[in-house]
């Protein structure tokens, strides 16, 4: 008797802490449940005036939107600041009471959302203050070159097709006057960041923001050090053999080519060094027509993006491109200042990726989830939809050239795209480990710090005598600050899905050199596989899941050196 009464107390136990354990649970999705109602219901409209003001800014450079738009995001920084909401996430988080998948991935993208903002009103208002002053200031920066104006599209065109070395050095420089305008306010800004990623337990701002885009420091540098091994090489060989034809349209000796000489502000293209210009492809083109008849053939319209666009310079505008998704319910648009030329081109493929991606996001995932799970997998698709400018099957189907020059450019337009590719991962050297140790030490040198970077990394000449902030002339560091990484990252998946869509899609080793144009299949896995999935997956789930691998340097090493 004794024993069946011990039985039945324990059965009773059991019994009540498994009761109890369930009611901890259904309340804990309760409380979640609830506090994802109120979040939406205060973020999703005031999201929406924030990303509209901000377009309006950017487009118009007017004093009163500039303002709104600040107001409007520090709105949002006191919503997402708020102490008791973030106890509440984190104790959720930590209690592991919460089993429902989508609920439990909306919370760990809330708890990162929440984290960065858990400092003092003040120096939150303070941060975002600085930030719009120099956001503002890089809007309305024009270079001064003898007297006359020149917008960022004018300097990169007086780099391209100037051969006067002293009207080259001079354009080059004007560009750099906006460093000497916004450094110390980046400085500043900088270590008002570092403050509040040190209350939070972090080493540094850079640490923190990765942290809370699931991403780790020492993954991401041992990611930069692989892709260094593969490609320093091959980069030098192209580098010596470009130094040697720049050098001699230039009529000076390889030596004394200067960062001026390289057809970019920040040689983060490939000049155009080939007998055949790409450029004329495009010198007339109907862009946008163009660009609508790529994305309808792959089974991914964009009609609707460009209409709500705006696209073209004019007095003001941000200087900037790029996309945002007003309301997460197919309000997307894009900023840019198309030219004639294949850089335009490009950048409205690649803006155009972003457009596709979230335009085909799924509508019936939960608001915070309507997102990519990283800004990474985003520019994936857009870098890859950016390469087709100088795909010769691309330039032939799409812009309808003739056959002869087809033929003149098959060659040379695989050969500058593989130029290309190993000229901006040899920048993006640069960027990450400059961001980086900006953020580890913003009282160093860093006007040295930067040109022993790009020395090393890009092995182009430091000028002499030069000790000027150039680093800060990269708009990037100051208005997007600890994120440049991110192209690289989308430049290593975009190989790496690319790699996949050859193999497995579409069978073939040329691939997408040849079989991606007018293919509604590509758009199809595109938007299966990874756009319609959101933010439901961590990166490099998603990563996975799309290619069958982990994100591998290898593919874009593999991807690009085989180029003839």
């Amino acid at each position: 008797m004794k024993q069946l009464s011990k039985l039945l107390l324990l059965g009773a136990t059991f019994f009540f802490l498994v009761s109890c354990g369930d009611t901890e649970a259904d309340k804990a999705k309760q409380e979640l449940t609830q506090f994802i109602e109120n979040y939406e219901s205060k973020m999703i409209p005031l999201q929406k005036e924030y990303n509209n003001a901000n377009f309006q800014s950017a487009i118009s450079g007017k004093e009163e939107s500039y303002e709104k738009t600040s107001n409007l995001k520090i709105t949002l920084s006191k919503i997402l600041s708020n102490t008791e909401a973030f106890i509440t996430l984190k104790r959720l988080k930590e209690s592991n009471l919460i089993s429902d998948t989508l609920l439990l991935r909306q919370l760990h993208v809330l708890y990162n959302l929440y984290l960065p903002h858990q400092i003092d009103e003040e120096t939150q208002v303070k941060l975002i203050m600085l930030d719009n002053k120099i956001a503002k200031q890089f809007s309305e920066f024009r270079a001064n070159i003898d007297g006359k104006e020149y917008t960022d599209n004018e300097i990169e065109q007086v780099l391209s097709n100037s051969t006067n070395n002293e009207e080259l050095k001079k354009a080059w420089e004007a560009s750099k006057i906006i460093g000497e305008n916004v450094a110390k306010t980046i400085v500043l800004s900088v270590k008002k960041r570092n403050q509040l990623a040190k209350s939070l337990g972090y080493k540094d701002y850079y640490e923190m923001q990765l942290s809370v885009k699931g991403l780790n420091v020492v993954e991401i540098q041992n990611l930069f050090e692989e892709l260094d091994i593969l490609t320093r090489g091959p980069y030098s060989q192209l580098k010596a053999e470009m130094d040697e034809i720049l050098a001699t349209q230039y009529g000076i000796k390889t030596e004394e080519l200067m960062p001026w000489h390289y057809q970019n502000r920040f040689f983060q293209q490939a000049p155009q060094i080939y007998d055949l210009k790409l450029d004329k492809f495009y010198t007339d083109a109907d862009f946008l027509g163009k660009a609508n008849s790529f994305y309808q053939g792959i089974g991914l319209p964009i009609e609707d993006v460009f209409e709500n666009s705006d696209l073209f310079p004019k007095s003001g505008k941000s200087q900037l491109g790029y996309t945002v998704d007003i309301d997460k319910e197919g309000d997307v648009r894009i900023l840019l200042n198309l030219d004639n030329n294949l850089y335009s081109m490009s950048s409205l493929l690649y803006e155009a990726g972003f457009a596709a991606y979230y335009k085909n996001i799924d509508r019936s995932l939960p608001y915070i989830l309507r997102d990519a799970p990283q800004f990474f997998m985003i520019d994936a698709v857009a870098t890859m939809m950016s390469s087709f400018a100088s795909n010769p099957i691309w330039i032939r189907d799409i812009m309808k050239i003739s056959e002869a020059d087809f033929a003149q450019t098959k060659t040379i337009a695989g050969k500058h795209l593989r130029l290309e590719k190993f000229i901006f991962s040899r920048w993006a050297q640069v960027m990450f480990r400059f961001e980086k140790a900006l953020y580890e030490n913003p009282n160093q040198d860093l006007n040295k710090l930067w040109w022993d970077l790009v020395e090393n990394y890009q092995l182009i000449n430091r000028p002499p005598m030069r000790d000027k902030p150039d680093w800060a002339s990269k708009t990037h560091i100051a208005t997007q600050p600890c994120t440049y990484y991110n192209y690289m990252l989308g430049e290593i998946a975009a190989a790496q899905i690319e790699v996949y869509i050859n193999s497995e899609l579409l069978k073939s080793t040329d691939g997408c050199m040849v079989d991606c144009v007018n293919n509604p299949e590509v758009g199809k896995y595109l938007q299966e596989k990874i756009f319609s999935k959101g933010a439901l997956y961590n990166w490099d789930d998603l990563i996975k899941q799309a290619t069958g691998d982990e994100l591998s340097a290898d593919y874009f090493s593999k991807l690009y050196i085989r180029i003839n």
